[in-house]
């Protein structure tokens, strides 16, 4: 899958860590949520979940295009 050499496997497993850790806090602040009676602490958490899915899956993008799986000319323009 690698097709860059070794430098761009380094990028991958620090992109993979970093998932791997945006994932954590997602779940962390998803389950809060849900263990909390006020609403604007079940906000907040909500709000920080959603951030970090966000993250997640702009991370899972990129290291797509890192690994080509997907190319620049794929990824939607935004309007």
């Amino acid at each position: 899958m690698n097709k860059s050499g070794n430098g761009n496997s380094k990028d991958i497993r620090l992109i993979e860590q970093m998932i791997e850790s945006v994932i954590r806090k997602r779940d962390y602040h998803y389950d809060k949520a849900k263990n909390l009676s006020t609403k604007s602490q079940i906000q907040e958490h909500k709000f920080n979940a959603e951030f970090y899915d966000g993250l997640f899956w702009m991370l899972k993008d990129y290291k797509r295009l890192k690994t080509k799986e997907i190319s620049y000319a794929s990824v939607p323009k935004e309007n």
